[in-house]
This record gives structure tokens, sequence and C-alpha cells, in this order.
């Protein structure tokens, strides 16, 4: 049995957009189209899809929640997908979302630090017999909870 369909979100809406935008600046949008022949029209409707406020609450009746960040209306998109782009190619899209999410997960920073705090830190870490990462944390809870 297949999975049923998973649509555009609030989640997701930047991403697919970028990506259509993207597939059309490097010429593969047409490999995505149900029509590819209709590609001018496919992207002349594209271009004109409204932005909305993004909350996260999304609740339409408070004026004050519409202050946050402009998007992509992920209702609107996601009709332009159903109208537009294949199974296949919505596949695709899904795909490269679920590559760029995990792909953002795994993001790692780095800290450069004195020898003695690092052997300190690394001390503090082995002795609660945490990582280093969690020892981080826990003293970042720490410092926060003094408030």
């Amino acid at each position: 049995m297949a999975r049923p369909r998973k649509g555009v979100t609030f989640d997701n809406a930047d991403y697919i957009h970028w990506y259509v935008r993207n597939a059309n600046q490097e010429g593969r949008l047409q490999h995505l189209l149900q029509e590819p022949d209709q590609f001018d029209r496919a992207f002349e409707v594209f271009s004109f899809l409204p932005e909305v406020p993004y909350c996260l609450l999304t609740d339409g009746d408070d004026p004050d929640k519409f202050g946050g960040k402009l998007g992509v209306d992920p209702y609107a998109l996601d009709q332009w997908v159903v109208n537009f782009i294949t199974p296949k190619g919505w596949q695709r899209i899904l795909s490269a979302f679920r590559q760029y999410r995990h792909a953002r997960k795994k993001l790692k920073k780095s800290l450069k630090l004195d020898q003695e705090i690092y052997w300190r830190f690394s001390h503090f870490a082995r002795t609660q017999n945490i990582s280093l990462d969690e020892a981080m944390k826990k003293l970042l809870d720490f410092y926060e909870g003094d408030d």
C-alpha cells in the first residue's frame, strides 16, 4: 500500500519554492512538469504565488500574530504542485527536501578554546561521564537557570 500524499506545509514551503526556482534557473523544471510544453504558463503562475506571514500559531483571528516572517503561501503552492508537477517530480522534490532536512540536523560548529579551558572542560565531562556536547548543554542550562 502506498504512502498517502504529503503536500506542501508551512515547514517545507520555503524549501519547495526555492527548489522550483532553482530548477527553473538550471533548466531542470521541464523534467518535473506534467506538460513540459506548458512551461511558460506554469512558471508564470508560480511567479505570482502570494506571500503570507508565518507564525508559530497560525491563527488568522489575531492581527498581532501577523508580524512574523513572510513566506510563500503553502496552500497556493500545494495547488500549483497538484496542477503542474508530475507525481515522479513531486517525489523528487520531497526526496531533496528530506536530504536537506537530514543534512541540517547534522551541522556541527567548532570552537577554539585555550588549552587550559579545554582540559578543564574535558575533565568536567569525564567526571560527569557525559560527552562534551552534553557537558556544554548542562553548563549552559545551569547558567540560564541562575537568572
